[in-house]
């Protein structure tokens, strides 16, 4: 029998992988991102102690610094009716006890946090994806301004979001060691839970945001069982019933429903003003989305699209691409960024501002490095880079890119402590206008006498800085957060009170020799003009006693340095480059005005070019204050045209645009303004 030819068998070449199998997401190398992640941490900590000292504390930093001062001197308690963030006020006293009470210690607590919630990203985030994801989250975290300058204050927000941090990764690894089928992971899980239920009060104690975690939990649970009863069928298994309950327990917390039955029941086991917080006012949030419908979300946007630029798209690719190869992570970071984001937009909005998004943006830099991480290796398999030095091309691509999206000018301008007032970063950052309250104490406390009485627009501030304990508040309104209005003040039987200008005549009455110091505050709904006014008539105003203009320095002494010649107001602009206009100021004009040009006659000093002095009306140039190279107050004219004038009410501004010539005198001062003919 003849042998057939065999035929030589083919071979079927593999399939070259595509590049979306090429991700790598192996943890087996891993443990030596641990030293970079500690020179990070320590490259941080630098970063944010770097001039920690220079701003003078802002008005919410004396919550925990006035606090901790007077529980350790033995005259003030620890606890009050606002005991948001006490844990941070827990951690000065000791700090306050052995190295004083002063800028730098009461900031170093924040800064250190701050650094450390470097280390926790990273632990996240290698959990979720790798180590090489979680250098480059840690990477984002240590050169983000927004993180950064909220590391550097004696507030709650750092503090919050390092031990945010650790309750998600407590919760993680406790979720974790549940599911694992080794026998020592009774032991690990029950440490995991301990840890978990402490990080949970340690996180409570520094801010109440984390009522949110209960929403993220509920949701992560409905995710978990409705995919466990579509998978199985068996819609009765505990994992259904329990993703049911969380669905259902959810949807009922946004109800109106629900704020009716709960808020008695909250209000009774919280304190009031976060019972009012948690439980929604409807009412109000119908208001809001017919007036403003994303003012929130325009907030919390307009924050992290400005930190690091367009990168914020690549947190958007990192969660689509997370859910094709890290369905789990995708599901927790969506959640831990998409909930509360989307809670804060467009429910619990009020109040809306940028650094209460502190606990959701580490994740949202998780995000980012997941997607920065993807596109480095969709950059390297097009460009055909060999697998060696591919792990190498992902790493320093997106550190390059980070590197290059860093808001410099804002950095430098918070690092260099060059600027002691006014918005030290962007808006977007941050609301905080700060004040330099130090250079206007150390003026006054040279001047004062232990029976001279002291107003300011911010007690704290000048108690502090002056070292008494008896300024009294010189303002006339307040705001009330529930009604969201301002609100009068009540009139006071004393003579050592502002809060009418009956109240402040009655003190200059019986006092001769009074000082008031005041801020922004002094030019806001917060002061009533007839107070204002009158202070503006009878204080000497002492212009030298601020470097910058952030504060201003007025004295009241008639029977010595006498009252102020010619000063009818005072308008000081161009010292700060936040004070370059002043607020809307009301001028009622006659028709006659509005058909031929008239004169106006203003009292200034230190105008230094001819278009530095701007005088608004109706917001048009109406004219400029000539030139007043002096050094002494002179009386000038300008004409203003008719044609910017209206019947009735004109609003009136002075404004500053810096001169081409060198100034002698930093700014100007007008104490008088006066319409002629």
């Amino acid at each position: 029998m003849k042998n057939k030819p065999t035929k030589a068998k083919e071979i079927i070449p593999k399939p070259k992988a595509s590049f979306f199998e090429k991700i790598e997401l192996d943890k087996s190398a891993d443990t030596h991102w641990y030293k970079w992640v500690w020179i990070l941490t320590a490259v941080s900590l630098i970063v944010r102690l770097t001039n920690i000292q220079v701003l003078s504390f802002w008005v919410d930093e004396y919550v925990h610094v006035i606090r901790s001062r007077d529980f350790i001197n033995g005259v003030g308690p620890l606890f009050t009716d606002d005991n948001n963030g006490i844990l941070y006020t827990f951690i000065l006293v000791p700090l306050h006890f052995v190295f004083g009470v002063n800028e730098f210690t009461s900031r170093l607590p924040s800064a250190i946090l701050g650094a450390g919630s470097i280390v926790l990203i990273f632990l996240i985030a290698q959990k979720l994806y790798n180590g090489r994801v979680g250098f480059i989250a840690a990477f984002l975290h240590t050169f983000s301004l927004y993180l950064v300058y909220w590391s550097r204050l004696a507030r709650n927000y750092a503090i919050f979001e390092f031990f945010y941090l650790f309750l998600i990764f407590a919760l993680i690894q406790f979720e974790s060691s549940r599911s694992s089928v080794e026998p020592t992971t009774q032991k690990t899980s029950l440490k995991w839970g301990i840890l978990s239920a402490v990080a949970f009060l340690a996180t409570l104690l520094s801010h109440q945001l984390v009522v949110f975690v209960f929403f993220i939990l509920l949701i992560y649970l409905a995710f978990i069982g409705i995919k466990h009863g579509l998978n199985t069928r068996k819609w009765t298994s505990t994992k259904a019933l329990a993703g049911s309950f969380g669905l259902l327990v959810s949807l009922l917390l946004l109800t109106p429903t629900f704020a009716t039955i709960s808020k008695p029941i909250f209000q009774i086991l919280l304190p009031e003003k976060i019972a009012n917080w948690i439980i929604l006012d409807w009412t109000r949030i119908g208001q809001l989305w017919r007036e403003k419908p994303f003012e929130a979300w325009d907030i919390y946007f307009g924050m992290f699209s400005f930190d690091y630029g367009f990168l914020w798209v690549m947190g958007l690719l990192g969660l689509l691409f997370s859910i094709k190869y890290a369905p789990k992570a995708a599901l927790r970071l969506g959640l831990l960024v998409g909930v509360p984001f989307l809670l804060m937009s467009f429910f619990f909005r009020e109040p809306a501002l940028p650094r209460y998004y502190i606990f959701v943006y580490p994740f949202h830099l998780i995000l980012t490095a997941f997607g920065l991480y993807f596109v480095g290796n969709l950059i390297a398999n097009l460009l055909s880079i060999q697998q060696k030095n591919v792990r190498i091309f992902t790493l320093i691509l997106p550190c390059l890119l980070v590197l290059a999206f860093i808001p410099y000018k804002d950095m430098w301008q918070l690092l260099s402590g060059q600027k002691t007032s006014g918005f030290i970063v962007n808006k977007k950052i941050s609301h905080w206008s700060f004040t330099n309250w130090k250079d206007p104490a150390l003026w006054v406390k040279s001047h004062i006498k232990p029976t001279d009485l002291v107003f300011s627009t911010v007690p704290y501030a000048t108690d502090y800085y002056l070292g008494i304990k008896n300024s009294t508040l010189f303002r006339q309104k307040q705001y009330n957060t529930s009604t969201n209005k301002y609100e009068q003040l009540a009139p006071v039987n004393d003579s050592l009170h502002a809060n009418s200008s009956d109240d402040f005549y009655k003190t200059l009455s019986k006092n001769p020799h009074v000082w008031v110091l005041g801020d922004y505050y002094l030019y806001n709904a917060m002061t009533d003009i007839e107070v204002r006014d009158l202070l503006f008539k009878n204080f000497i105003f002492h212009a030298d006693a601020s470097s910058d203009g952030s504060v201003q320095v007025f004295e009241f002494d008639p029977l010595g340095k006498g009252l102020p010649q010619e000063q009818m107001t005072v308008i000081e602009l161009g010292k700060n480059d936040d004070l370059v206009v002043t607020q809307p100021m009301m001028m009622d004009m006659p028709q006659e005005a509005t058909q031929i040009d008239f004169k106006a006659r203003i009292r200034a000093k230190g105008v230094d070019g001819s278009r530095e002095a701007i005088v608004y009306l109706n917001e048009k140039v109406a004219g400029y204050v000539p030139v007043n190279t002096s050094g002494d107050f002179q009386y000038m004219q300008i004409s203003i045209p008719h044609q910017v004038v209206i019947r009735g009410n004109n609003i009136l501004r002075i404004g500053y645009n810096k001169p081409q010539v060198n100034e002698k005198y930093k700014g100007f001062l007008i104490t008088d303004f006066q319409i002629l003919n």
